[in-house]
């Protein structure tokens, strides 16, 4: 399966999880809430039998209230009348206040209803009481009393139509009965008063609360006043008090599974909030029950809604909310498409790039790996070069040494002739003998100078071979630097993999700048030398000629004329000192050779030290480019097996084997032939080189290890292991 249709899937998946996720606590949300909202609809039942309570309580105690009015005591009727009047006006419930004796018999009652509108109160004037419920109860003493509550004294009969009331009014009145009964001022029974207050003391609780819901936005609610035995004396449905059920209705019948499920109410778990949906209607009911009412009455308020109300604000959210995720999810979806395509071209173009850039890489290290193999062989060519100037130096050495033995030597034939001429001028015969003697001697001197001559003549010979050494050193020194500028520009295309490489190649530049410096000083010193020898050889030359002029003439005539013998002494004497300057100056000159041929010792050191540090940088370098051909392999192996997670396809060791094929292809012959016609421009001839290093070798006799003469430096062999080929 190819990555875009894995990452599709996978957000696609993930997408659907986190959504459902979410939708579940949405749906938990949801429960919790319609279980707030049903908790809270529940207490609107307390709420209403709390109100409705408060005004039993009113009307409960206001019974016993009128009973305390003196006017009752006078039982005229008039007083009565107009005392019953005056509280019907004020307290507009009260349908009827009545006034009987403790037989039964009618005293007196309310004239006017609560708009002052007569009654018609000639149909009970003449009417006996004994009959009626609530003189019953007054005579058994079946008070509805509740002593704990501090609620005695009056008696309150059931909600029900009154004939007495309705003959009044001329229809029927519904309504409740609060009485109680009338003492004297000895505390003696003188009667009973009895209140008949209308349904509406208790309907108007039921329609507030009905309102109340309504601007609570929970409407179409139907609520129900029952009595002990659970028939229903009011009821209000659709904000209307409507009478289709009243008095036939039981509610503890009708709804008993309602009445039990509010009574069971509990909250939902995490659980059954997500997968439980309870969508029935809400239900409130409760039992008359607290400190303001009496408890053995038995009334209930039972209150129903359609949760299509109730709930219509969630469900309008749950369908917002439903219609937001499938929408969500599907451009979710069409993003991750648009999203993961796009990733997928561009991780295929980064793994191609990097296929391309491990191939560029592996050429690189190719290049390198010649390149280093060229330095390798140059240093090794470079050794060997310092090995032929080394002891080419000893050579050198040697000779100013004999040259300083022979100058010592002429000095002591100068001592010599110095005393003969003293001596020939004591006796004229031991004068023609000194005469012979310094016709030898002057023979000798000759034969000395030519050899002399013939020694400097070596000499520059030999510094002259220095010289082209040293230009030798100097043409290795520029292919050094073009070397190390090459590994430069290599460097600096390999990008971060070759900064190293290119740290190495600066390193071996400035080394290769310091050989051209010593060289330059080196072929200085030999020019000057050479000119400096010349110019001593040429002056020995013309003296020496000069002295050989004279000391034959002098000879000539100290043989032919024994007179000028003194003469002649005296200019071979003075002969005789310019001499010992000249052979002072040699040796002079001779000392200033050694020390001249120190200095190159010196230079041929830091040579010697450059060539070391090249050879094993040629050898790390060769090292890296072995370590980064590794490295482009595995970058190859890397673009393949990112290349085969893009694609889904398992092409590895085929990509693999072509890119190996292309990184390591074997070089074309034309190639091959510029490296190697590149190698052979690399390589020095020293052939000749080698000939004259012979043939010093012959004359000086054999050592194990060389040394420049007045200097402790060793020469190293070209046997020794550091100078082995790379």
């Amino acid at each position: 399966m190819k990555l875009k249709a894995k990452l599709i899937l996978l957000n696609t998946g993930i997408l659907f999880f986190v959504g459902m996720m979410m939708f579940l606590q949405f749906r938990s949300a949801q429960t919790k809430q319609k279980y707030e909202i049903r908790k809270s609809f529940a207490q609107n039942s307390d709420k209403l039998q709390k109100n409705i309570s408060n005004v039993f309580y009113l009307y409960y105690h206001n019974a016993q209230n009128i009973a305390l009015n003196g006017s009752l005591k006078t039982k005229n009727f008039d007083d009565v009348n107009f005392y019953f009047n005056e509280l019907v006006s004020l307290y507009p419930m009260y349908d009827m206040i009545l006034y009987v004796d403790k037989d039964g018999k009618y005293i007196s009652s309310n004239s006017l209803d609560n708009v002052g509108k007569n009654l018609k109160i000639d149909e009970i004037k003449g009417m006996s009481f004994s009959d009626q419920e609530w003189f019953k109860a007054f005579k058994e003493g079946k008070l509805v009393e509740d002593y704990e509550k501090k609620i005695y004294g009056s008696f309150v009969g059931q909600m029900k139509s009154s004939p007495v009331v309705s003959k009044l009014y001329g229809q029927d009145r519904v309504g409740n009965y609060f009485g109680t009964q009338v003492n004297d001022e000895f505390g003696d029974l003188q009667g009973y008063v009895v209140t008949f207050v209308n349904i509406k003391w208790a309907t108007n609780e039921i329609m507030s609360l009905n309102s109340s819901l309504e601007k609570e936005g929970k409407k179409g609610s139907q609520i129900f006043l029952a009595k002990n035995d659970g028939t229903v004396v009011s009821e209000v449905k659709d904000s209307a008090l409507v009478d289709t059920n009243l008095f036939k209705m039981n509610i503890k019948d009708t709804f008993k599974g309602e009445i039990e499920a509010v009574q069971n109410l509990v909250e939902p778990t995490f659980f059954e909030s997500m997968f439980v949906s309870d969508d029935s209607k809400l239900v409130a009911f409760s039992q008359f029950s607290n400190e303001k009412f009496v408890d053995s009455l038995g009334w209930s308020v039972f209150v129903e809604m359609g949760s299509e109300f109730a709930f219509k604000s969630i469900s309008v959210a749950s369908n917002i909310f439903t219609i937001s995720f499938v929408i969500t999810l599907i451009f979710a979806s069409f993003l991750a498409s648009v999203v993961s395509a796009r990733l997928s071209n561009n991780l295929l173009s980064i793994a191609s790039q990097i296929a391309e850039g491990s191939t560029t890489i592996s050429g690189a290290a190719d290049k390198l790996s010649e390149h280093s193999q060229g330095l390798s062989s140059a240093t090794s060519e470079q050794a060997s070069s310092l090995q032929q100037t080394v002891a080419s130096l000893n050579e050198i050495s040697a000779m100013v040494n004999k040259n300083t033995d022979a100058s010592k030597g002429s000095k002591s034939l100068s001592a010599q002739s110095r005393g003969a001429a003293e001596t020939g001028k004591n006796t004229i015969d031991r004068m023609i003998r000194s005469i012979d003697d310094i016709s030898d001697s002057n023979s000798q001197i000759i034969g000395q100078m030519k050899q002399n001559t013939d020694e400097m003549q070596a000499i520059i010979s030999v510094i002259r071979e220095i010289e082209d050494k040293t230009k030798v050193i100097n043409d290795i020194v520029f292919q050094t630097k073009l070397l190390s500028f090459n590994a430069s520009v290599e460097a600096a295309r390999a990008g971060e993999h070759g900064k190293g490489f290119s740290v190495v190649a600066e390193e071996v530049g400035n080394l290769a700048q310091h050989s051209g410096d010593a060289a330059k000083q080196i072929e200085d010193m030999l020019v000057q030398s050479v000119n400096r020898v010349e110019s001593i050889a040429k002056q020995t030359e013309i003296k020496v000629e000069e002295l050989i002029r004279l000391g034959t003439s002098k000879v000539e005539e100290g043989k032919n004329i024994a007179r000028e013998c003194d003469k002649a002494l005296g200019e071979i004497l003075d002969n005789a000192n310019t001499l010992d300057d000249t052979i002072e100056e040699i040796a002079i000159a001779s000392v200033e050779q050694s020390q001249g041929i120190q200095e190159i010792t010196k230079a041929m050191s830091e040579l010697d030290k450059v060539t070391k540090q090249n050879s094993i940088i040629a050898h790390e370098t060769s090292l890296n480019t072995q370590s980064l051909n590794k490295q482009a392999l595995n970058l190859t192996d890397i673009s393949v097996l990112l290349t085969d997670l893009i694609t889904g396809k398992k092409n590895s060791s085929t990509d693999l084997a072509t890119i190996n094929v292309k990184a390591n292809k074997p070089k074309s012959e034309k190639e091959q032939k510029k490296i190697e016609t590149k190698k052979k421009a690399n390589v020095i001839n020293f052939s000749k080189a080698s000939e004259k290093k012979k043939e010093a070798q012959a004359k000086v006799a054999p050592v194990s290890e060389k040394k420049v003469a007045s200097s402790d430096i060793s020469v190293p062999n070209s046997d020794i292991g550091e100078w082995e080929d790379i």
